[in-house]
Parts: C-alpha cells; structure tokens; sequence
C-alpha cells in the first residue's frame, strides 16, 4: 500500500508544483494589477474573470469528467483515439456556438451580469478567451491519465509565463488599464488553442464515433450543474457584495479571497493525480483501492491543513507584499477562507466514489444545497457583515456541500475513512486560525514570535495525541535511512 501511495505523492507533488508555479504567477500579476490599475478597474477584472468561470461551465459540459471516466472503458488503442476526436469535434462545437451566440446576442445578458462593464470590447474578448482556453481540457486529461506529469509541469510554466509577459506589455509598458489586461489574456489563450489544438489533433481520430458522445454529454450533464454550483459558491459573493457595496470593496475582498484560495491550488493538484490513480486500482483491485483511499484521505487532509495554518499564519504580510497598504484590510477575511478551501479541498474524497460508479445523478442535489445555502447567507450577512458575511457564507456553503456529498457517496461505494485522525487535524486547523485571528500583539517581534509560536504548537499537539501510526513512523524512518544511505555513497 505504501508503495502506491508513493507513486500517488510523487504524481501529486508534480501537479503541485505545476499549479504552485501558475498560482505564483498568479499573485505576480496582482501587485502589477494594483499598481497599474485603478481599483475600480481591477474590480472590473475581477467580474469579468467571474464571468469566465461561469462560461467555463458551459463550454466544458463536463467534458473532462467524462473524457477522464470512460477512457478507462476502452482497452484497443485505435477506439480511445476515436473516443478523443469525437469529444474535442463535440466540446470545439458547443463552445463555438455558445461563444458566437453570446457575441451576437448577448448583450443585455452578460451587461446585467457585469455591471457596468462594456459590452464591447471588454464583455466579448473574454467570451472568447474562455473559448480558446477549451483547447487545454482533453490535453491536460490526456496527460494525467497517461502519468505524463513531467511534460504537464512544463506546458503550464509555458502558459503562465505568456500571460506574464502579455500583461507587462499592455499593462505595464503600454498603461492601457483594463483593455490592456483583456488583451493580454487574449494573446496569450490565441497561442496557446494554437499548440493545444494540434497536440489534441495528433493523439486522436476524427471519425466521429456519436453514440460515445452522447453517453459522455449524459454522464457530463450533472457535472455542469455541480460546476456552475462551485461558480456560485465561488464568485457570486463578489455581485452580490457590489450590490450592496462599491466596487473598492469587491477589489478588497478579491485580493483577500485570491490568498485565502491558493489553498485550492494544492488540494485540486492531489486530486489531478488521485482521480486516474484512483479510477486503475479500483478496476485492478477494489478491496484495496478502498483501504489506500482511506489512507489517502487523512493524508490528504493533513497536506491542506498545514498549508492552511500557514497561509493563515501569514496573511497580513501577505496582503501587503502584493496588495500594499491600501488592501490591508484584506487580510481579515483571509483566514475565513482558508477554512472554506480546506473544506472545498475534501469534497474531492468522497466524490471520487461517485464518479466510479458512474452516479453523477445525484450532484444536481448537493450542489443546488450548497448553492442555495450560500446564496441565501450572502443576502443574509453581506448587508450588516460587509465582506466578512461574504466570506462566513462561503464557508459554510462548502460545508453543507461536502457533509451532502459524503452521504450519497458512503451509500453507493462505502470507505472506512479514519475519522478520528481527520477531526484531529481540523481541530488543530480551527485552533491555530482562532489563535491567529483573535490575538494579535502590537510590536512586530511579538507578532512574529505569536505566529511562530502557533507554527510548532500545531505539529507538536498532533504528535502528542499520537495521530500517527507506529507502522507509519517505520516506514517514514526507513524510508529516510534509503535516502541517507543514497546520498552518503560518493
């Protein structure tokens, strides 16, 4: 068992680290945006890349789900490279269709949905963007099935240097504001649908096999819906805040969101390794595809909860490396969301199971929850909490969520997850960010002893409750002595 989840860490640390590099170009852009950019235009962006999550739904149609699932359900080479054709001519079509409709006519829709935003040519580039980004979908699923994590790393460090480099020439060269940031993106998704549409082009057929799409479009359906309820668990907060509020304030609580989720960038990375993983040992051997998902989980749980607390730890000085001073207030609503990404992050667990067996069915029912949830705080607290209320809705919508999806999933493929251990490290989780939170000292050599102080109580407190096992600590040792043999030989 150990040994799979070896090859489940190092596929999971590759995909980590490619989503640490597009996250830490990410954040790069922020102190660029802040600084170039007034903050009624950065609130601008932040709508507009709302938007795009919104269509991304769409023009996805949960192709990525199916693709992923059924390639496991074609052994003969040629009918895979058949099944792949099929679905980039049918995601090109429906994401083309949608993208032409909405420039002709979607006008007073995506306006209402912006705000104030224009129409043309900001609300009709970023259609388009969201277009020419499809062509990453069935590449990205193509190489994690295939374990091809190395050549994944690479072409997304390619990505995200594109747009960097994009953004300093309109934004920062050129000083073209918003447009410069619109046009940046563009570029860059033009070159990159270029290269992604003939790698797709090469790894399939195109005699188009349509009874496989339409199983795909079936088994992709809800997972439209579950998407479009994480886009309203995502982004809606920041409409319904600049509903009640000025658009200085959605700017504050995007920077302190943009933090508090890079969290998300490690949890969705496992799970880019962890569903293929997955999906082969449980046709392999199921009984112990269940106990390594057991196992799984609390480790899992443990990864994104010590990134948490650090992130949680350091928030202010965060805000001010790439908001500045004018953000600071940023930093409160941080920890809020870390919580909420550390819950988000572990909807991924039992989910798996329900893709498995093939029960998408059933996400419509915990997304509409958790979306209805969320929506209804939102009104609820946003008016006497500001962003603050934003932020507690969002945590407790993805509670909601992922407590639904554990019932439906325990219901259709059982796991005996190690409870215990789990709610320990939440525990500490919660702890550590009251702590953080609630006691701040003045002078900043006290500040910085109090976060370092909660840095080692946390690892210390779950030692002592004796959290890990004693099988778990033999293999950590001998597989320290391997390396400590490997690295004395000359």
């Amino acid at each position: 068992m150990y040994e799979q989840l070896r090859r489940l860490f190092r596929q999971s640390a590759a995909y980590t680290a490619a989503t640490m590099i597009n996250r830490a170009f990410a954040i790069l852009l922020v102190p660029i945006y802040t600084r170039f950019m007034t903050q009624t235009s950065y609130g601008d962006l932040a709508l507009l890349l709302g938007m795009t999550a919104i269509l991304w739904v769409a023009f996805d149609f949960g192709i990525s789900s199916a693709v992923m699932r059924f390639y496991y359900d074609y052994d003969d080479e040629h009918a895979r490279r058949r099944y792949i054709g099929s679905m980039w001519l049918g995601m090109t079509l429906i994401a083309g269709g949608i993208s032409l409709a909405l420039t002709l006519f979607g006008s007073d829709l995506l306006s209402d949905l912006v705000g104030k935003v224009e129409f043309w040519p900001y609300v009709v580039l970023t259609v388009w963007v969201t277009f020419l980004n499809t062509a990453i979908i069935i590449p990205k699923v193509l190489m994690r099935v295939r374990e091809q994590s190395s050549r994944y790393v690479v072409l997304v460090c390619a990505e995200s240097l594109l747009l960097l480099i994009a953004v300093i020439v309109f934004v920062v060269i050129l000083r073209m504001g918003l447009l410069g940031a619109v046009l940046a993106m563009f570029v860059q998704c033009v070159l990159v649908y270029v290269f992604f549409t003939v790698y797709t082009l090469r790894n399939s057929s195109l005699p188009t096999d349509w009874p496989a799409i339409g199983r795909s479009m079936m088994f992709g359906l809800p997972v439209i819906v579950l998407e479009a309820g994480w886009w309203v668990l995502d982004t809606s907060d920041r409409f319904i805040l600049r509903h009640y509020d000025s658009a200085r304030i959605v700017a504050l609580y995007s920077v302190g969101y943009a933090l508090g989720r890079l969290l998300i960038m490690v949890s969705t990375s496992i799970d880019q390794a962890w569903t293929p993983f997955f999906f082969a040992a449980a046709n392999t051997d199921d009984a112990d595809a269940r106990r390594v998902a057991s196992y799984a989980a609390t480790y899992f749980t443990l990864a994104v909860g010590a990134m948490g607390l650090l992130i949680v730890v350091f928030a202010r000085e965060a805000v001010l490396v790439f908001g500045g001073r004018a953000y600071l207030e940023a930093a409160r609503v941080t920890p809020l969301i870390v919580m909420a990404s550390v819950v988000q992050g572990m909807f991924y667990v039992p989910s798996r199971g329900l893709l498995l067996k093939k029960k998408t069915k059933v996400l419509p029912y915990i997304v509409v929850a958790a979306s209805a949830t969320n929506i209804g705080l939102n009104f609820l607290l946003i008016p006497p909490f500001g962003m603050m209320g934003a932020a507690v809705a969002t945590l407790l919508a993805y509670i909601v969520a992922v407590v639904i999806t554990y019932g439906f999933s325990q219901h259709y493929y059982r796991i005996e997850y190690q409870a215990l251990r789990i709610f320990r490290v939440l525990a500490i989780l919660v702890a550590g960010t009251a702590g953080a939170m609630l006691v701040v000292p003045g002078e900043w050599y006290l500040a910085l002893a109090w976060k370092l102080a909660i840095l080692v109580a946390a690892p210390t407190v779950l030692w002592l409750s004796g959290f890990f096992e004693k099988r778990e600590l033999s293999a950590a040792r001998r597989l320290l002595s391997r390396r400590s043999i490997h690295g004395a030989r000359p």
